[in-house]
């Protein structure tokens, strides 16, 4: 565990990044609490971080749950935000970061890397397996037994006990845009599955919903389901958290056990969006809160379903990386691919199955050469440090070197697709994020325009100048 409160920058930019007039606070009510502590001018080298101890801070992190603000300004205080926490009530000894290194989602870690790359993400024995927030309409068989029956009324959250030992999960608790507190005595077996649904299946009353509901997914056994939980799964998007209960300085407080923030849009799987599929978690053992963690699939209630794969995690490893693309680019090249490759199911693998992979797969754009789900300076430095823009090497560049058409080389028509795809994220001032300092200059020369050592300013210009005046479609 931690052996006391800290916060964490972390540049991810090639290079190094004064910080002047920077501060942190943990409120915003007033510029006072928001300058709480003004981060002592210093440099950040590139790939390096910065770790700011409560003794200096002069304010602590509380456990059940708190804000950190970073702000930017003058000698009289801050002017700007620059990046905002709300951080959930944490399990005891628990950090929280960004997963992976740098990227947007923040979740509980499995150990404290306070000055580090983060660890993997922690996992909780309990964990969300399946979420079906947007059901199919109730089948013939379940609407002849309750007319009444509507789509909502089969929405659930699943449950699973992922360990070898069983789990009460007595006072554990559902919250975001639905609510559930489990009762007393309620046990989870290793290895068993609890789903809890938009009604009480134990109220006698419901006894004929509950048997239209089990019609409707071939169950057999009322005895994993639970409920009801209180408001609706929004059709458009939700968050669904698991909360156990733990002594927390001193007092009982429910802290985060697992989370899924979903959407009815890409990266997330659009087939759970009311098309009959719900939302399956792909292991037991992968983050929660990530859209490459989940896959749409027909809805198995009390049964957890890690069976499914992500469709483009093409070697196989359960993780979605650059790898994974530039085998696609492989295929796309073959005059013969595998139907593996064929992501929209037309039979053909071609420039839709591309974009298929970019936009809803990976959830990203063209030019994202890092994979940190943005396209912007930071990329095009990495991509002309690594030297292959037109070459004259055959079939040499993958997409961390910016083929990013897929043709095997990296020369105008990436960036063309890049800037034309309309991803590109302008960083006119270089911005300071908590756990992620995100500063980048170009180091080589586009167009024949020389650019080292230009701001990232100058950099978004030059794009502008680009997309305005050299680049045609």
């Amino acid at each position: 565990a931690p052996d006391v409160d800290a916060i964490e920058l972390y540049n991810s930019g090639s290079q190094p990044l004064a910080l002047n007039q920077y501060f942190l606070g943990d409120a915003a009510d007033s510029i006072q609490s928001l300058a709480a502590y003004q981060i002592p001018s210093t440099t950040l080298p590139a790939g390096g971080y910065l770790v700011i101890r409560r003794d200096d801070l002069g304010f602590g992190l509380a456990g059940s749950g708190d804000q950190v603000y970073l702000t930017r300004g003058t000698t009289a205080g801050p002017t700007h935000f620059v990046d905002a926490i709300d951080y959930p009530a944490l399990q005891a000894g628990r950090t929280y970061g960004r997963s992976p290194n740098g990227a947007d989602v923040w979740t509980q870690l499995s150990s404290p890397t306070v000055g580090a790359e983060n660890a993997a993400p922690f996992v909780d024995s309990v964990i969300i397996a399946e979420v079906n927030y947007h059901p199919a309409a109730p089948s013939a068989a379940a609407l002849a037994i309750d007319p009444t029956l509507d789509r909502n009324d089969l929405e659930f959250v699943e449950l699973h006990n992922r360990s070898n030992a069983a789990v009460d999960v007595s006072q554990w608790r559902i919250r975001g845009d639905v609510g559930f507190d489990f009762p007393a005595g309620t046990v989870l077996a290793a290895g068993d599955s609890l789903v809890v649904t938009r009604f009480n299946p134990a109220n006698a009353e419901n006894a004929v919903r509950l048997s239209a509901f089990m019609t409707h997914y071939g169950l057999n056994n009322a005895n994993k389901l639970i409920g009801g939980f209180s408001g609706s799964l929004n059709d458009g998007g939700d968050r669904v958290t698991l909360q156990r209960s733990e002594l927390v300085e001193g007092v009982v407080q429910h802290v985060l056990a697992d989370q899924v923030r979903f959407t009815d849009s890409t990266p997330w799987p659009i087939a759970a969006d009311g098309q009959g599929a719900s939302l399956n978690r792909t292991a037991a053992d992968v983050l929660g809160d990530s859209p490459i963690s989940w896959v749409a699939a027909s809805p198995t209630p009390t049964a957890a379903n890690f069976g499914g794969s992500n469709p483009a995690d093409f070697n196989g490893d359960g993780q979605l990386t650059v790898a994974d693309i530039d085998l696609f680019g492989q295929a796309l090249r073959s005059p013969n691919p595998a139907a593996q490759f064929d992501l929209n199911g037309d039979g053909q693998v071609n420039e839709a199955d591309r974009d298929d992979l970019i936009f809803n797969r990976f959830g990203t754009t063209y030019g994202d050469s890092n994979l940190d789900g943005r396209f912007n300076s930071a990329d095009l430095v990495a991509i002309f440090v690594a030297g292959e823009f037109e070459d004259g090497i055959a079939g040499n560049s993958g997409w961390a070197e910016g083929d990013w058409n897929l043709d095997g080389d990296f020369g105008t028509g990436d960036l063309v697709a890049a800037f034309v795809a309309g991803g590109y994220q302008a960083n006119a001032v270089p911005q300071v994020q908590l756990h992620d300092i995100a500063f980048a200059d170009l180091e080589d020369d586009v167009w024949n325009k020389p650019l080292k050592n230009r701001t990232s300013k100058q950099v978004d210009d030059l794009v502008a100048d680009l997309l305005a005046d050299r680049i045609e479609v």
